[in-house]
């Protein structure tokens, strides 16, 4: 009986995350050439891939660039990973958006502290990230 619930939870889950669930899930196929190293963290599939600059999390997929596979760089996408649990199919308008455009706009204006931003200092929050 535990299987069935928890078959049903997974689904419930996937269902939830669907659209960054799939886009994750293309992501993976383009940069799998690319993937250095492969790992779980808590309940995240990570990807160190050779892409400059790629840290994107969606779903239960993070993808991170492998000169830069901090502890804490780890702990803040999986903050995003619990964003996406929290706000399911509203993610990638609420959080995923806003926090491309974001990395675009520090990209060009480099004093402006990234982590400021509430979807990047949320997924600290969440992740246990102290700056």
């Amino acid at each position: 009986m535990k299987e069935v619930y928890r078959f049903i939870f997974t689904a419930l889950v996937v269902a939830w995350q669907l659209p960054q669930l799939l886009l994750g899930l293309l992501i993976a196929l383009f940069v799998l050439p690319k993937t250095v190293a492969a790992t779980t963290y808590r309940s995240a599939r990570v990807a160190f891939v050779e892409i400059p600059f790629l840290n994107v999390s969606l779903g239960t997929f993070i993808f991170i660039y492998f000169g830069s596979e901090t502890e804490p760089r780890l702990r803040h996408e999986y903050g995003h990973t619990l964003q996406s649990l929290i706000l399911g199919p509203l993610y990638l308008l609420v959080i995923g958006l806003p926090s491309g455009l974001w990395n675009l706009y520090c990209r060009v204006h480099t004093t402006q502290d990234y982590y400021w931003f509430y979807t990047e200092k949320w997924a600290n929050a969440l992740g246990g990230v102290e700056l």
